[in-house]
């Protein structure tokens, strides 16, 4: 309120000087109803010295607060200074020095990342490619005893129907196995099973009591690498006879 009032330039005043201005307003009307004694018989010693040098210059403490209010701000101006002065903007050198160090880190950053991206990338081909020359690498491991059979079979000389053969049904049974170990299977429809259009191939359509579009038979198996096809079966398909076709 203090700073309130200075601001709007308010005249304050003591307490003290208040009261002994009241008293000097109101004394004449007093001494005239009462009849009382002049002024300065009314005061005490000290009162009446007090009076005189006030009604002299009543505006004489009052500049003296004044003049020390101004000579001591109050806290919170000190405060507000010295907040200015901490808050004070840095100059253009700190600026220029803040900013060639933020760009040397964004360089820094940008050429990190660059080189990051060139490794992985270089990685990821050389692993596309290795994929490419070794993706039957595991096929051909598993290949190399139905070759090792078959070679024992022609370099049996003894004209034995039998031992030939045991020789390629052991082949046969080493093929199948490869073909298990590497996700090779089968296509095989039985006889009445609906023609697939997308695992089976219709060589042929003869008439059958079966429903039509259906096996009949099958002409050469196919097979399936997981789920993609590598080979349709080929199979033959009933169709209606002829007299129902007539009629």
């Amino acid at each position: 309120m203090a700073a309130a009032a200075r601001a709007a330039g308010a005249v304050m005043v003591s307490p003290l000087f208040r009261l002994l201005l009241l008293r000097h307003n109101h004394m004449p009307q007093r001494r005239k109803k009462q009849g009382a004694k002049p002024a300065a018989q009314c005061l005490k010693p000290f009162q009446t010295a007090l009076y005189c040098r006030l009604m002299k210059n009543p505006f004489r403490y009052f500049q003296k607060g004044k003049n020390m209010n101004e000579q001591n701000p109050a806290p919170e101006e000190e405060l507000n200074t010295a907040d200015q002065a901490e808050a004070a903007p840095p100059s253009y050198e700190d600026l220029q020095a803040q900013v060639a160090e933020l760009e040397g880190r964004l360089k820094d950053e940008e050429l990190r990342g660059l080189a990051n991206e060139q490794n992985l990338r270089r990685r990821h081909q050389q692993e596309i490619a290795d994929a490419y020359k070794f993706a039957g690498q595991k096929f051909a491991a598993e290949m190399l005893p139905v070759k090792d059979y078959l070679e024992m079979a022609l370099l049996d000389q003894s004209g034995n129907f039998d031992a030939l053969k045991t020789g390629v049904q052991m082949t046969l049974n080493e093929l199948n196995k490869a073909f298990e170990n590497t996700h090779i299977s089968e296509i095989n429809p039985q006889p009445g099973d609906k023609l697939d259009p997308h695992r089976h191939q219709a060589m042929q359509a003869v008439e059958s009591d079966q429903e039509p579009n259906t096996v009949v038979g099958v002409m050469k198996k196919g097979y399936a690498l997981s789920d993609r096809v590598l080979r349709p079966a080929m199979v033959t398909v009933a169709k209606a006879a002829a007299e129902n076709t007539a009629q």
